[in-house]
């Protein structure tokens, strides 16, 4: 079977009739505690009453008389939305619900009974007003109930209508104590523009400008930017004069634009002159001693003049070049001396230049900030103005409030009333009831089916074993211990595989159960079978034997064969434990290969009965030792999250060949798949519908044929009663079915 169709299996799916019948107690506890604490509810809200309604709208926009106020605007939807919010609060407001009542006086009826303090009315009538803004409107609804219908219109009518005086002439709030404020403004604010145009005055007169509009230009400005401009080239020239003289002065040589010292004295007339005289002497006085021996008298003489001619040279052209070297170096001094007090002047220059212009910046600004302040004093002026005439204008506008409809006397009291609420109730309980198992059953992440473990696990399962509870589940349970062994049998003849290892999820899975039964069952269908206990974790008493054990044979003291215990009664051929009572684990397990091999030669199929894999490491190196592990899962009882982790265990011990067994499956309380198969299996008929069957028939029929199987009386009297009502119930269902023919 491929991945992708194990992952679409269908589950168990939502039965609720299954679901009610397994959480039953829970079902009985959830509608009685829905019904006890309803019932309060319905006697509480289960009264007649009469009530009476009136409709305010409160304009999105404000009503004007001559022009708009940006204190009355609402830019957005959200701003007027928490408006009309706010307006439908103050519908209860303490002093509009106690004028309301003083402008009734004895038509108040039960909202000013005699006794009751002026202030409790109040609070009364201010509780039982329901005040709610109508959805997707521009109107708020003002209601009142009560059991008794006098007065109801007049009170509602009563509140609206000091409702809305109220709101008029709240609407812009303060308005006199406003008027006063911005009246004592204007006088502020003139007085202040009086006393900026005579300080600007005066500036005006020291700077000698008739007006300020900010377009005068500082004279001193473009002054010291041409002064500042030469000064930079002034500090400039001062640099390259100091780095020239300290260049000059580190390497004693001028720069490459400046006739060096050594071409300077190259081309003095005055060494010239003396090289050419003293160079045609020295050239007279080697002709004269190329032909002469160290010995001859001339000779010393002219080595002796040619020496000092040499020196002569020598002398003269180191003169020359001191001399031309400190004319550069005075050269160079005499520059930096000058670029030194260029810049200095400049700067003293610049630095009186700067405070004159400061000081007419200074007056300057000062003018232009008065001329700002005047100009912002008179625009604060224009907007005083402006509010004073809307105060004028607008004090008898609409403004946003008005009255749509008025609340009138009531005729017919409403309501649920007590019965409906009752079965309301009633009908709620039920569905509580319903709805709560099935909640249960949906949360449950236990392994119900072989679908569950199968898209857990990601192979199809080697078989499943139903719960067997009774007759009917022990009599199908054989025949699913038959198709299990002929599983095996299939691996065997397409595999080879002759050695099954079983091993639970955790403990109680019914592991040994299963190897006994199946290894009973291939015996019992000629092919012998052997089954070994190798669960140290947990002794099973089946299997107990006077021969020695596994843990015998492991460590060499007794031959396999010597470990077998013949079958007896039901239980087949056995290995058990063997070794000691305390022992939980088992010894040199590397020789169970060896052990199990020498069964294969005696037996068809041998079956090893493992701890639970979750629990104990024997577990996962007998996996690795055997040919073909079956892991066994015990349905209602493992959880998908500990398959998963058995998975993963799998996985990283890589055994040879795994399969998966689901156990004790049980059959849906209510109907079902698996109920109507057993219920096939047992009568040898189809049953007509298991969905319109009662579970109740299906589960009679099931004990009856196993009660009846060994007596062919009831039995065949049993088959009769019950073939009779399925024809009684497939010919209902002919007859209630759409377009029924006369069909068969």
């Amino acid at each position: 079977m491929a991945q992708t169709e194990i992952a679409s299996l269908p589950g168990r799916g939502i039965k609720p009739l299954v679901s009610l019948r397994a959480h039953a107690r829970i079902a009985l506890i959830a509608f009685l505690v829905s019904i006890l604490g309803g019932l309060p509810v319905v006697f509480i809200k289960g009264q007649a009453y009469y009530a009476a309604s009136a409709v305010v709208q409160v304009a999105p926009r404000y009503m004007k008389n001559l022009r708009d106020d940006g204190e009355l605007d609402f830019p957005s939807n959200t701003q007027y939305r928490e408006f009309l919010e706010q307006q439908s609060r103050s519908v209860a407001r303490y002093d509009i619900v106690r004028d309301a009542l003083a402008s009734l006086g004895d038509k108040a009826g039960n909202w000013h009974r005699p006794g009751l303090s002026e202030r409790r009315s109040v609070d009364l009538l201010r509780d039982a007003l329901a005040v709610r803004v109508i959805p997707d409107t521009y109107m708020i609804e003002v209601s009142l109930q009560s059991e008794q219908k006098e007065g109801l219109s007049e009170v509602v009518n009563a509140v609206v209508g000091v409702f809305v005086e109220r709101m008029r002439s709240e609407r812009v709030f303060g308005a006199d104590a406003r008027v006063r404020m911005l009246e004592a403004r204007e006088a502020e604010i003139l007085a202040g523009i009086r006393e900026a145009t005579q300080k600007r005055t005066v500036l005006a007169l020291q700077l000698g400008i008739g007006s300020f509009s900010g377009k005068e230009e500082n004279p001193y400005d473009r002054l010291l930017a041409d002064l500042r401009s030469a000064l930079s080239d002034s500090r400039s020239k001062r640099i390259e004069a100091e780095s020239q003289l300290k260049a000059f002065e580190s390497n004693g040589e001028t720069d490459i634009k400046t006739r060096s010292i050594q071409e300077a004295v190259l081309i003095d007339p005055g060494l010239a002159n003396l090289k050419s005289n003293l160079f045609r002497r020295r050239a007279d006085l080697l002709t004269q001693l190329s032909g002469l021996q160290p010995q001859h008298p001339i000779y010393k003489e002219a080595n002796t003049e040619l020496a000092r001619i040499d020196s002569e040279i020598s002398s003269q052209t180191s003169k020359l070049t001191e001399q031309v070297q400190k004319s550069l170096q005075a050269r160079y001094r005499t520059g930096v001396d000058q670029a030194q007090r260029l810049e200095s002047g400049m700067t003293k220059e610049m630095d009186e230049l700067g405070k004159k212009g400061a000081n007419f910046a200074d007056l300057y600004n000062q003018a232009m900030t008065l001329t700002y302040e005047i100009e912002q004093q008179r625009k604060e002026l224009d907007a005083v103005h402006t509010r004073l005439n809307h105060f004028a204008a607008e004090q008898n506008s609409f403004g946003f409030v008005r009255p749509v409809t008025p609340a009138l006397p009531p005729e017919m009291p409403y309501g649920p009333g007590k019965k409906k609420l009752l079965l309301m109730l009633g009908l709620a309980a039920l569905l509580l009831a319903l709805a709560v198992p099935m909640g249960i059953d949906l949360v449950d992440r236990r392994i119900h089916t072989v679908n569950d473990a199968e898209k857990v696990m990601g192979i199809p399962a080697l078989g499943w074993m139903v719960e067997r509870s009774d007759e009917a589940t022990r009599l199908f349970g054989e025949d699913l211990l038959r198709r299990m062994a002929g599983s095996l049998i299939n691996e065997r003849k397409r595999h080879g595989t002759r050695v099954f290892a079983f091993t639970s999820i955790k403990p109680g899975g019914g592991s040994s159960e299963l190897t006994l039964s199946l290894a009973s069952t291939l015996d019992a269908l000629g092919y012998p079978t052997l089954a070994v206990e190798a669960n140290a974790a947990r002794r099973d008493a089946r299997y107990a034997g006077d021969k020695p054990g596994l843990a015998e044979c492991l460590r060499g003291e007794a031959s396999p064969a010597a470990c077998v215990e013949p079958a007896a009664g039901r239980l087949p051929p056995r290995v058990h434990l063997g070794g000691t009572a305390g022992q939980s684990h088992l010894d040199r397990l590397d020789r169970v290969t060896e052990v199990t091999a020498t069964w294969v030669g005696d037996f068809d199929f041998v079956l090893v009965d493992l701890p639970p894999l979750l629990l104990s490491a024997d577990a996962e190196i007998l996996a690795r030792n055997l040919e073909h592990l079956v892991v066994v899962i015990e349905a209602n009882s493992t959880i998908s999250g500990e398959l998963r982790r058995a998975g993963r265990q799998l996985e990283k011990l890589d055994p040879a060949a795994v399969g998966i067994v689901v156990n004790r499956v049980r059959p849906f309380d209510g109907g079902g798949y698996l109920h109507g198969t057993i219920l096939e299996y047992l009568s040898g008929r189809k049953v007509a519908d298991y969905f319109t069957t009662p579970s109740w028939m299906l589960g009679l029929h099931a004990r009856w044929i196993a009660f009846g199987m060994d007596h062919p009386v009831l039995g065949g009297a049993g088959d009769r009663v019950f073939g009779l009502l399925e024809k009684l119930s497939r010919k209902r269902r002919r007859r209630e079915a759409p377009g029924a023919g006369s069909g068969p």
